[in-house]
């Protein structure tokens, strides 16, 4: 019985506001029912009027009030130039890896509709990644193995002071206000220059079709921990939604995730020598 998203004060300059969480019977929003998605699961989407909304929240006899303060669109649009790779030598053949699980101590990130937060997700799934590469003749060094704070700066030194040949962080994914978290799923890998291109395109595809998952593909993006990490190939993974209903339900089991880190460790055992 929890209201994950949004806060009970939350302002935003989107036209739709989404509500994502979990009941065992019933919600309403304003006295109307609202369908539970899957397994409780509910997602619901509604227009937004300039300035104040107030929506009233029933969960299962629960009441509780959101106050959402609709704002006046802003262009905060990314005006960073983007630069291609500086030349530095990058390893092919890479044998050490870095791995980053996402966020940590107060940071958060997103959250699944049962409240499962997305930084235990992140850990909990790196350290069975770490197990299977290291049991595939790799050296993995991890930004960290338990729930602290991290800065980006802190989790890009970690893998240059190691020289670690790959650096992989390790994310689950959400959308922003203005979107429907229906029409979002699936796998993406995020990378910022040329030489980590190629190695994101296939590592999204060949994890999306092992698990009959969306393939989102290799997604240009200014990522500190990508952008930074100049020195070594650099992907950000985003291993599916966590704010969806239903995939939610898939990405949070311990045979997906024992499965995921199988087939990541055996991807990248495979394309080390032909990359």
């Amino acid at each position: 019985m929890t209201l994950i998203y949004p806060p009970k004060f939350h302002k935003t300059s989107s036209e739709t506001i989404f509500f994502i969480g979990h009941a065992e019977d019933f919600l309403l929003i304003n006295d109307a029912r609202v369908d539970l998605i899957y397994a409780g699961n509910f997602c619901p989407v509604y227009d937004l009027n300039p300035g104040l909304n107030i929506f009233e929240i029933n969960i299962d006899g629960i009441s509780e009030r959101v106050e959402i303060v609709r704002e006046p669109f802003q262009d905060v649009s990314n005006i960073y130039e983007f630069k291609k790779y500086n030349g530095a030598s990058v390893s092919n053949n890479f044998l050490k890896i870095c791995l980053d699980p996402g966020h940590g101590g107060f940071q958060n990130g997103t959250s699944s509709p049962r409240g499962i937060k997305e930084k235990d997700l992140n850990l909990k799934l790196c350290l069975k990644i770490k197990s299977g590469l290291e049991d595939s003749g790799f050296e993995v060094v991890l930004t960290r193995d338990s729930d602290k704070d991290l800065s980006l700066e802190d989790r890009v030194s970690i893998a240059k002071v190691n020289n670690c040949d790959l650096f992989l962080s390790i994310h689950h994914n959400a959308i922003p206000d203005h979107l429907n978290p229906l029409e979002h799923q699936g796998i993406s890998a995020h990378y910022y220059y040329e030489h980590s291109k190629e190695l994101a395109e296939n590592l999204s595809r060949v994890l999306a079709s092992d698990f009959g998952m969306q393939n989102n593909g290799a997604i240009l993006q200014n990522l500190y921990v990508t952008r930074e990490n100049y020195f070594s190939k650099a992907i950000l993974l985003e291993c599916g939604y966590l704010i969806h209903p239903i995939e939610s339900e898939l990405i949070i089991q311990d045979e997906f995730q024992d499965k995921f880190a199988g087939f990541l460790s055996k991807f990248l055992k495979n394309s080390r020598s032909d990359i």
